[in-house]
């Protein structure tokens, strides 16, 4: 697997960092008796693992580790195959990569494992896992985002100080000055579980298993299909039908030939994907109706679609 390819499977990791934890749905959390104080005023979770605590203040709590952990996993990394969850016996955590200046055998088995030099050579690349250690001596793993037009780095993790959010590390005191960059690791290209197969494409099969789609469209179907069919199979045939059909019909309209990554977040509800590198796919499920939003480039479309009627509308900022 050429380089290109790893570039693309790890641009993944930070896209779906971003579309996940969304501003103002989250904040940070960790069961030290130190937050304690922190927690009683409202701005910190005693949860790590995107529950909401005892404040009930409908934001659900994570730390640097738990977000990285969901960022490979709903990625497609096979993170969960060893760490299932961030809590337990068997919880993932920032030691199950690094513990100080030591990389453990397994980052170093699924991870190209970058050198404290990586902080100026400017190599890193979106989805590079950033190794720190805080000025007290913890351990923080953050996820690469990109340079800015400056060449100053810029990463997206879940601090104390904000929760999920992007930081500036270049130029900023305490990150860049205070904190130590132990290095970096690059997720290797088998670490990324199989794609899904695509179905067959005889003309037999392909009427069969893409009913009612046009000729133009059935091998963007059949691709998104592939994508989607297992984790959407809660649904009924003719909405999961509707959904792929859409998805295929924008991307069509948008010149897309392939899909760079397709998938479904259930704990958000909503169908994420990317498609010709910087056009991207957003389907929400709510609310009994399908609502549908996907951007490509400086286009927006908004389809919400009923048993018996379909309505175009104007797409909401928030979206």
């Amino acid at each position: 697997m050429d380089n290109s390819i790893q570039k693309q499977q790890n641009q993944r990791i930070i896209d779906v960092a971003l579309a996940h934890f969304q501003p103002g749905e989250f904040e940070y959390g960790r069961p030290d008796v130190a937050y304690s104080h922190k927690q009683q005023q409202g701005n910190k979770d005693i949860y790590r693992d995107e529950r909401d605590g005892p404040d009930s203040d409908h934001k659900k709590g994570v730390d640097c580790s738990a977000l990285v952990w969901r960022a490979l996993k709903e990625a497609g990394f096979k993170i969960d195959e060893t760490y299932p969850s961030v809590t337990g016996s068997n919880a993932f955590s920032t030691h199950s990569l690094f513990n100080g200046t030591h990389v453990t055998p397994y980052a170093q088995q699924h991870f190209d494992v970058l050198p404290p030099a990586a902080k100026h050579d400017h190599n890193l690349q979106p989805g590079d896992l950033l190794m720190l250690k805080m000025p007290g001596g913890s351990q923080h793993i953050v996820i690469f985002q990109n340079y800015d037009k400056h060449g100053h780095i810029h990463f997206f993790g879940s601090q104390s100080s904000t929760g999920p959010a992007s930081v500036k590390l270049s130029g900023n005191h305490y990150w860049d000055e205070r904190t130590e960059f132990l290095g970096a690791l690059r997720a290797k290209p088998d670490f990324i579980k199989p794609e899904p197969q695509l179905h067959g494409t005889s003309e037999h099969h392909a009427h069969t298993r893409s009913p009612n789609v046009p000729e133009a469209l059935r091998p963007l179907y059949q691709q998104a299909e592939a994508h989607l069919s297992q984790s959407l199979a809660h649904l009924p045939d003719h909405d999961k039908h509707q959904l792929i059909h859409h998805v295929a019909q924008i991307t069509h309209e948008q010149g897309g030939k392939r899909y760079d990554y397709l998938f479904y977040n259930a704990d958000k509800q909503l169908i994420l994907g990317q498609f010709g590198e910087f056009n991207d796919i957003r389907l929400s499920l709510s609310n009994g109706a399908q609502q549908h939003t996907i951007s490509a480039s400086q286009n927006q479309h908004t389809v919400f679609e009923h048993p018996d009627q379909h309505q175009k509308v104007t797409p909401k900022p928030t979206i």
